[in-house]
């Protein structure tokens, strides 16, 4: 699919970006969240009048074996699709069926919402247990997270070179003034406060402190230079006895 388009990213970051509960594939869920449960909201309405096929039956109220956008949006609507923004969400749920942008779908498209051809909408539907669907939304909230506050790392990383260059430079002279090759919560906001970066500060901390012993160290922000630091000073003191 990648290839198809052009992507010219990298896929296998991508990958491990979309397979946020690392079970090998992707769903709709994992790449849309929200319209995938719009999907299964409107898979239940479907389901209601009686499957994808009675239910096409049901809305084509002209019997021309066809839906335009504003058709299946009014006859939806007047048999009683209701969510937070119901006509609106429905446009989006016909463009989901609308693979080809035709601009009109038929049965077979509508068919595509039927569950069997939707595995992992049953899933969300509560056709597995209860306990594993809880789990897995939990695992999917954290995953969720921790590509959050990778996210916002790389983008604090991004402000410090642009400010000073060098990111070891920005941990000398911004995180860690006093000097005792660690940073705490209070002295990474306020020096975020002084560089004027304020996204997602709570998942930056959370990135930085991966550990979780409430200190940021120069290794989790920079692990390369943290390292050739490292092996620097064990050829110092090998060669002079000490580093100054």
């Amino acid at each position: 699919a990648c290839s198809r388009m052009k992507y010219v990213g990298d896929v296998l970051e991508l990958w491990k970006e979309l397979d946020i509960d690392d079970e090998g594939g992707v769903t709709l869920d994992e790449l849309d969240h929200s319209t995938a449960r719009l999907v299964e909201h409107f898979r239940e309405f479907v389901a209601g009048l009686g499957g994808p096929s009675a239910a096409f039956e049901v809305l084509d109220v002209d019997g021309n074996l066809s839906l335009t956008r504003e058709e299946f949006v009014s006859e939806c609507l007047s048999h009683g699709f209701v969510s937070e923004s119901s006509a609106h969400d429905l446009t989006g749920v016909f463009l989901a069926l609308d693979m080809h942008n035709l601009g009109h779908i038929g049965k077979e498209e509508l068919a595509w919402i039927d569950p069997s051809a939707f595995p992992h909408l049953m899933r969300l539907a509560g056709v597995d247990d209860e306990v594993t669907i809880k789990e897995r939304e939990r695992r999917l909230v954290t995953s969720r997270r921790k590509v959050v506050a990778l996210r916002t790392l790389e983008q604090f990383r991004q402000a410090l070179r642009k400010q000073y260059g060098h990111l070891v430079r920005a941990w000398r002279r911004l995180l860690d003034v006093d000097g005792n090759m660690y940073v705490t919560k209070t002295e990474l906001f306020k020096a975020c406060k002084a560089i004027g970066f304020s996204r997602n500060l709570r998942f930056l901390w959370s990135a930085l402190d991966a550990d979780g012993n409430g200190l940021a160290t120069l290794e989790e922000l920079d692990v390369r230079a943290a390292l050739t630091l490292g092996r620097f000073r064990t050829f110092a003191v090998a060669r002079f006895g000490s580093c100054v």
